[in-house]
């Protein structure tokens, strides 16, 4: 029965064809097809992945679809994991051609007199003013978990009543200015971008009165 297959490596080469139901441990896996099973410690390489199960695998050209949560390590990569795939599997370290668009979730930022920015949460941040208590002025501070290169937008919403100026935290800088302001008319919409060019240097330009 196929379901009751178990190939156990480090010799063993399959090539082509369909694996049903297999547990597949420390084996070379070419252009197959592998549905459902346990493919475990395998070095795969232009397979597709079908239902099952896959666990530390060293990958070149795996389409995962429907299969459970997967521990892969692309040649000459560093490991990722990845949860119930639905499609194929990118790898961070070379040129990519996406087909669907891709998109980072926007993160909340807390209104408060100081407003804490944590980069290691996303790329792309809002801040809706007026909801703290304090309605006095308000600084961005300066971001924590900064990397070289990380680069977003900050979307600030101006509410219904309008508020004071905002300040930046030091680590911020502005082309050909000491600042930038934020609008502070009622109902208005700005677009602040940022890159970090060092982990304690944030450039930053902004986009005005989007509402």
């Amino acid at each position: 029965m196929p379901n009751e297959l178990t190939v156990i490596g480090p010799t063993s080469n399959l090539s082509g064809g369909t694996i049903t139901g297999a547990t597949l441990t420390n084996v070379q896996i070419n252009t197959s097809t592998v549905l459902g099973g346990l493919v475990n410690n395998a070095n795969i390489s232009t397979s597709t992945m079908n239902g099952g199960k896959v666990e530390n695998a060293t990958h070149n050209g795996l389409t995962i679809t429907t299969s459970t949560a997967a521990t892969l390590t692309p040649l000459g990569g560093a490991k990722h994991t990845l949860a119930a795939s639905t499609g194929t599997v990118a790898d961070v370290d070379v040129a990519q051609s996406f087909t669907a668009g891709q998109r980072g979730a926007v993160v909340v930022l807390a209104d408060a007199a100081s407003v804490a920015v944590n980069l290691a949460l996303g790329n792309n941040f809002s801040l809706l003013l007026g909801t703290a208590t304090d309605t006095g002025a308000r600084t961005l501070a300066n971001p924590s978990n900064a990397v070289v290169g990380q680069s977003g937008f900050i979307i600030v919403t101006t509410p219904a009543s309008a508020i004071p100026a905002m300040a930046f935290g030091n680590q911020y800088k502005f082309a050909g200015t000491a600042t930038i302001a934020v609008s502070t008319a009622t109902g208005t919409v700005d677009q602040i971008t940022y890159y970090a060019i060092t982990a304690t240097s944030i450039a930053l330009e902004i986009t005005k009165n989007f509402a």
